[in-house]
């Protein structure tokens, strides 16, 4: 039997209303209607286990090349620890697929999607800022002491 493609999959959950610090979650536990319940909410599927090696290879490539986690290997397993978070649980990382190393990918994809997002917003901010400070006379530099 061939695998079934991602449109013919049932989503596991979906997830929605991304607040800034992170996203609301649904799931079958929420009742039958829960597919249907919340407008534009994005799908989420389960991933087939064998995938999880490229995943993993690029969650940590991201992690440790653009933002600023530290990658250890204690008893086989990748630990990934945020060092602008230090107290955080660490993620850690079969590079054999197990449900907990999956979860901690999961988890470990959604926190580097919300890193992603901030540092988009903060570039955003400063955009704002430049350009709001390039409208300024050189008087209203003066008396704010720019």
């Amino acid at each position: 039997m061939a695998r079934k493609t991602k449109a013919e999959q049932e989503p596991v959950a979906m997830r929605y209303d991304y607040d800034g610090y992170g996203y609301k979650y649904i799931d079958s536990g929420s009742g039958s209607d829960w597919q249907t319940r919340i407008k534009d909410a994005e799908p989420l599927y389960a991933t087939p286990p064998a995938a999880y090696p490229s995943r993993v290879m690029a969650a940590l490539e991201l992690a440790t090349q653009n933002h600023n986690f530290e990658l250890t290997v204690r008893n086989r397993m990748f630990v990934l620890v945020d060092r602008d978070r230090p107290r955080d649980t660490p993620f850690n990382m079969t590079m054999t697929h197990t449900p907990t190393s999956q979860w901690a990918l999961e988890a470990l994809e959604r926190t580097l999607e919300e890193l992603e997002m901030e540092r988009a917003h903060a570039l955003a901010q400063a955009a704002v800022r430049a350009a709001a400070l390039a409208k300024l006379t050189k008087e209203e530099r003066e008396l704010l002491d720019l």
